[in-house]
């Protein structure tokens, strides 16, 4: 069998382990997968341990690769797919934080629906290189999360994330008044949040409060609503 299927099924076998109690096993599995890597970084697709870690959303496997081994987060596949772009298409959440933290960033196989959630989850981390990606890609920035509509200048008001603030509304030109189901603004949510820096630049830049007065700062903030 070559040495690229035999990653692939071992990936998916310590995939499976990764939630097993034998932590002993689990970790030769693991340890096996990234022998294998170190022989070949792909299949055919261009497919890495990385990539079907991310897409099965073994958080234990992902950790392993890129904090023990240094996986790349950026290697796309052969349709321009990171790990990053694997985890959104099939919604792990608790990967795509990682991954974001480690900076990883889309390579364009999908724009998929959770999309949006991700621009406000990348907003509230911080990551401008995340944001600055998927512009380039030519995803709505403006766009809101399923949920409550909010979007990325949201959630950055909401954080308090003022360089994220600041990037969004003066480099990639998104609607400082845009309005989620609430009616809320972003300006409502840094007042909610008393974020004043973010305040006194939202009123720089002509922000107007909306209806926000019934939405909880806990509720501004969470990703998960």
């Amino acid at each position: 069998m070559p040495v690229a299927s035999t990653l692939l099924r071992a990936s998916k076998v310590a995939a499976a382990a990764a939630g097993r109690r034998a932590l002993p096993r689990r970790y030769s599995l693991l340890t096996y997968v990234w022998r294998l890597q170190q022989e070949t970084s792909s299949d055919d697709a261009g497919r890495t341990a990385l990539h079907v870690a991310s897409s099965r959303g073994q958080i234990s496997v992902v950790k392993f690769l890129v904090d023990r081994h240094a996986a790349d987060v950026l290697l796309a596949d052969s349709w321009k797919g990171t790990p990053l772009d694997d985890a959104i298409r099939h919604d792990r959440k608790d990967v795509v934080e990682f991954l974001l933290s480690k900076g990883a960033l889309p390579g364009g196989a999908s724009l998929a629906p959770g999309f949006p959630a991700i621009l406000c989850q990348a907003a509230s981390q911080g990551n401008v290189s995340c944001l600055k990606g998927l512009a380039r890609r030519r995803v709505d920035l403006n766009r809101g999360d399923a949920a409550h509509q909010r979007s990325a200048l949201h959630l950055a008001a909401s954080e308090g994330q003022l360089a994220v603030v600041q990037c969004l509304v003066e480099e990639l030109k998104v609607d400082v008044n845009m309005r989620d189901r609430f009616g809320g603004t972003p300006l409502d949510y840094a007042q909610l949040s008393r974020n004043q820096e973010v305040i006194g630049y939202l009123k720089f830049r002509s922000a107007r409060p909306g209806m926000a007065g019934v939405v909880s700062t806990k509720d501004a903030c969470d990703l998960r609503a």
